[in-house]
C-alpha cells in the first residue's frame, strides 16, 4: 500500500517537514526525506546510475519495494517523535570566551583545517589529512566551540571561521562547510545576548541557502577538474551520486538480511566508537564490525549508507522504524535543553547532520569526546587570565 502511494507519502513527508519552525530541524527532516526520491526512483526502474544501478538490479531488486516503504515508515516515525517541537526554535546558554581567546580558537581551526582538508586549499592531491591525525574531529570541534560561545560578526574571529567555511565549500568540502555557514544566519541578531535564540529566516536565507547549494554541487565537479552543466545540477536535485551511494548500501542490508539474518556486529561496533576501543569501533576498511564493510562483502559499495541500514542488521525490517524513533527523541532532547554542554553535542550534532544521517551515527562520538575535552580547556584558559586579572587590580 506504501509503494503503490509512494509519491503520495513523498508529498505529505514534505509538507510535514514545513510545518516546522525551526531551520535545523527543517534541515534535519530534508536529510531524512530526500533519499527517499532515490529510493522510489530506483523502484520505478528510473535509470540512476552508478552501484545503485549496476550492482542492485541484480542483488536486491526484489525486496527494493519493501525497503522503500520501511524507509517512509521511518521517516514519520521520526517525525510523529519531534511533532511537539514544530513550534520551537533552537536556542542555547552563550560560553563567555574573551575575543581574545576565540581569536586564538579561530587561529588553530585555520592550521587544523589546513590539515585536515589540504586538496580544498590547493595543497597536493591528497583530498584529507595532510599529516596524518585526527584533523577532522578537532575540525569540527573547534567550529562547534567558536559557534557556541559567538559574540559578534565585527570580530577577527567570526570573519576567520565564515571564510573557512566559503573556502572549503568552494573547494568541495560542502557537507559539514554548508551548515557552519548557514549557522551565521541564526546567529544574527544574538550579538552580545547570553541566550542565543535561532533566527526566524526570510527571503534572504533561501536565496542564500539555493546559492550555497549550487557552489556545493559544483564544487563536487571543480575538484574533481570538471565543469558543472544545467543538466548535472538537474540530475543532481532529482538524485546526487552521493544519495544513489547510500540508497545502494540500505537496499543490500535486505538482500543481506533475507540471506544471512541479523547481525549483531555493528552494535559491537557503536559501542566501540563511543569508547574508542580499536578494529571494533571506528569506520573504513580496519572496522570490520561497521556495518558499510558488513555489506559490502555482500555487496560492493563506496562507503557510506543511512543510519537506519545499521537497524536493519540489528534488530531486522523494523529496525527501521527503531531507529526513527531513537533519532526522534535524541533531536527532542538536544532541542529542549539549553544548558551549554548539551548545546555544544547539538551543535555538533547539526554541523554533522549529513555525516550522520548518509554515513553512520558513529561519526558523531569522537567530535563530541574532543569538544568536551577542549572547552573545559579553554575554560581553564579562561578562568586563569580572569585570575591574573584579578592580581594586578
Amino acid at each position: 500500500m506504501i509503494f503503490s502511494n509512494g509519491i503520495l507519502f513523498l508529498i505529505i513527508g514534505f509538507l510535514a517537514l514545513l510545518r516546522f519552525k525551526s531551520i535545523f530541524i527543517k534541515l534535519t527532516l530534508l536529510i531524512y526525506w530526500y533519499p527517499l526520491i532515490t529510493l522510489y526512483l530506483f523502484c520505478i526502474e528510473f535509470p540512476l546510475g552508478g552501484s545503485i544501478d549496476h550492482i542492485g538490479r541484480t542483488v536486491y531488486e526484489n525486496y527494493s519495494k519493501e525497503a522503500f516503504s520501511y524507509a517512509v515508515l521511518g521517516y514519520f516515525t521520526f517525525v510523529a517523535v519531534i511533532w511537539p517541537i514544530r513550534d520551537r526554535y533552537f536556542t542555547f546558554n552563550r560560553v563567555d570566551f574573551s575575543e581574545g581567546l576565540r581569536t586564538f580558537i579561530a587561529i588553530v581551526l585555520l592550521a587544523v583545517s589546513i590539515l585536515a582538508y589540504p586538496k580544498a586549499f590547493g595543497i597536493g592531491n591528497e583530498r584529507w589529512n595532510l599529516i596524518a591525525g585526527p584533523w577532522l574531529v578537532i575540525a569540527i570541534s573547534l567550529n562547534a566551540i567558536l559557534i557556541i560561545s559567538f559574540q559578534k560578526f565585527k570580530s577577527i574571529s567570526a570573519a576567520i571561521q565564515i571564510l573557512l567555511a566559503i573556502i572549503l565549500m568552494v573547494g568541495g568540502e560542502r557537507v559539514n562547510s554548508l551548515v557552519v555557514f548557514l549557522m551565521f544566519f541564526m546567529l544574527y541578531g544574538s550579538q552580545g545576548i547570553e541566550l542565543v535564540k535561532e533566527k526566524k529566516v526570510g527571503a534572504v536565507f533561501i536565496i542564500a541557502a539555493s546559492i550555497m547549494f549550487v557552489v556545493g554541487v559544483g564544487a563536487h565537479y571543480w575538484r574533481n577538474g570538471g565543469e558543472l552543466s544545467i543538466m548535472l545540477l538537474y540530475k543532481n536535485i532529482m538524485s546526487s551520486s552521493t544519495v544513489g551511494d547510500v540508497a545502494h548500501v540500505y537496499f543490500s542490508s535486505f538482500s543481506y538480511l533475507n540471506d544471512f539474518g541479523i547481525d549483531l556486529r555493528p552494535l559491537l561496533n557503536e559501542i566501540g566508537s563511543i569508547f574508542y576501543i580499536p578494529k571494533i569501533g571506528g569506520t573504513g576498511e580496519q572496522a570490520s564490525y561497521n556495518f558499510t564493510e558488513i555489506l559490502r562483502s555482500h555487496a560492493h559499495n563506496a562507503g557510506g549508507g543511512l543510519f537506519y541500514t545499521e537497524g536493519v542488521l540489528i534488530f531486522g525490517k523494523i529496525g527501521v522504524i527503531i531507529y526513527g524513533l531513537i533519532y526522534g527523541f535524541l533531536v527532542r532532547f538536544l532541542f529542549q535543553n539549553k544548558r551549554s554542554i548539551v548545546a555544544l553535542i547539538a551543535i555538533i550534532f547539526l554541523i554533522l547532520q549529513f555525516r550522520i544521517q548518509w554515513y553512520g551515527i558513529m561519526y558523531i562520538y569522537m567530535p563530541i569526546w574532543f569538544s568536551i575535552i577542549a572547552i573545559k580547556f579553554f575554560d581553564i584558559i579562561k578562568n586563569r587570565d580572569n585570575s591574573l586579572e584579578l592580581l594586578e587590580e
